[in-house]
């Protein structure tokens, strides 16, 4: 992995066949489950310089617009913080980039709940136990919706775009460097 993207990008300038398969490896089709996605962009996983992935984490990502973490002062709060997500590895790293549904952070999956009386009630998941549902409905507004009101409920999703498969190959291992490189000690230094 850390020289792949230079080895195909080698075999594209030179063309013909082994060109077209370079291509091919650098652009697989954004189908697929989190493993078969990451398995098909393995070459993210090394080689990338981390200060060029603040940049595009900063600037063309725009991934500091939701996510904090790594100092900077960077960080909506409407994704999870990223201190300390290289604890994680790497292949969660790349996975949460490339298929952010497969698996949401706590306190960061919508869903909309359907009540017995017919009313539907919208917000971020923050509690999911036996006495209930607890959804934050904007503004600090805990709604919190029992076993017996629930009707119907929506599969949790996330907000988060698949930017893994949509920023070029260098960019994504780039990031996936800059990210890994956050460490929970970074931050509270800064």
């Amino acid at each position: 992995p850390p020289s792949a993207i230079e080895l195909f990008e080698a075999a594209i300038a030179r063309g013909g066949e082994a060109g077209a398969r370079a291509k091919a490896w650098l652009t697989p089709p954004p189908v697929g489950d989190a493993r078969s996605l990451v398995a098909a962009r393995r070459w993210a996983v090394g080689g990338g310089d981390s200060r060029r992935g603040r940049e595009v984490f900063q600037g063309n990502g725009d991934c500091q617009r939701c996510h904090g973490g790594g100092g900077g002062g960077h960080g909506g709060g409407v994704g999870p913080a990223l201190d300390g997500i290289s604890e994680r590895g790497v292949e969660h790293v790349l996975a949460s980039m490339l298929s952010p549904q497969a698996e949401i952070a706590d306190g960061f999956a919508t869903i909309t709940v359907t009540r017995r009386d017919g009313g539907v009630v919208t917000g971020l998941l923050v509690g999911d136990d036996d006495e209930g549902l607890r959804l934050d409905v904007g503004e600090g507004q805990i709604e919190s919706i029992g076993p017996g009101d629930v009707a119907a409920r929506t599969t949790p999703t996330t907000g988060m775009p698949a930017m893994g498969l949509v920023l070029p190959a260098r960019d994504l291992r780039d990031v996936v460097a800059y990210v890994m490189s956050l460490s929970l000690e970074e931050t509270a230094d800064e």
